[in-house]
């Protein structure tokens, strides 16, 4: 009965000493747990970061501003198109081989085969007979083309035959020092101003009448002339030679016919 009773005794006062020490073990347990979280929450936090793209925890449980936002990707510039107002398009320089091919061009020098535009002429000359009279022969050139062909016939005339058409006896009877001064057609008359060495030619009446024949006519050989008036110096004159040919009028070809 009394070992009944110091057993019940015990009881109660063993379950109080148990109790603190109880309480004690789990405090100490919490608080190792808490040390163990603590410690391990950055290493958590950076895995968690690296593996899933962004942290676990709010701005407020690391006690600090939300993370700042990537910054945006600098906008690319766009060029304007090439026809826009205002626009300045930039010059495009050829490479360096085209260069070069272009600068063999430009120097190269033009091709033989490239030739002036030509006109077809018709020029009176004269043939001697062995009795000493003249003839007119007519003989055709390509001379230049221009925007005056009848000071060009004209000139060519005054210029006396080629080395072909003297080899076929033919000569001039034009003062070989005779310049044109201007030729002109009004009206269907060609005015042709000569200097004065026109009005002096070797073979007397026949020598004058001869020159008379290759001017007017090879002028109208030219649809748009009919007649030819002779000036000297800018000026009519009414006699060429001192034995006197008749110039003060205009001359058709039937006047100076032989």
């Amino acid at each position: 009965m009394t070992q009944k009773k110091r057993a019940s005794n015990k009881g109660p006062a063993s379950r109080q000493t148990r109790a603190p020490a109880g309480c004690l073990f789990w405090l100490v347990l919490l608080a190792v747990a808490v040390a163990v979280a603590v410690a391990a929450r950055e290493p958590i936090k950076t895995a968690f970061v690296r593996y899933f793209g962004k942290k676990t925890e709010s701005a407020r449980e690391v006690g600090g501003a939300p993370p700042a936002a990537p910054p945006a990707p600098a906008a690319t510039p766009t060029a304007p198109p090439a026809d826009a107002p205002g626009t300045a398009v930039p010059e495009k320089r050829p490479s360096a081989d085209v260069r070069r091919e272009l600068s063999k061009t430009a120097t190269k020098p033009p091709s033989a085969d490239v030739r002036p535009a030509l006109r077809r002429a018709r020029l009176h000359f004269i043939a001697v007979g062995p009795d000493g009279t003249t003839s007119t022969v007519a003989v055709d050139r390509d001379l230049p083309q221009s925007d005056s062909p009848l000071r060009d016939a004209i000139l060519a005339l005054l210029a006396g035959p080629d080395p072909r058409e003297k080899g076929r006896g033919l000569a001039s009877m034009i003062p070989p020092e005779t310049r044109l001064r201007s030729a002109t057609v009004s009206s269907r008359t060609a005015y042709l101003d000569f200097t004065e060495s026109f009005r002096f030619t070797a073979g007397g009446l026949e020598g004058l009448a001869a020159e008379l024949r290759q001017v007017v006519s090879t002028a109208t050989e030219f649809p748009t002339v009919d007649k030819v008036q002779i000036l000297i110096e800018g000026e009519k004159v009414q006699y060429l030679g001192t034995e006197g040919v008749r110039i003060d009028e205009p001359l058709s070809r039937a006047s100076v016919a032989q």
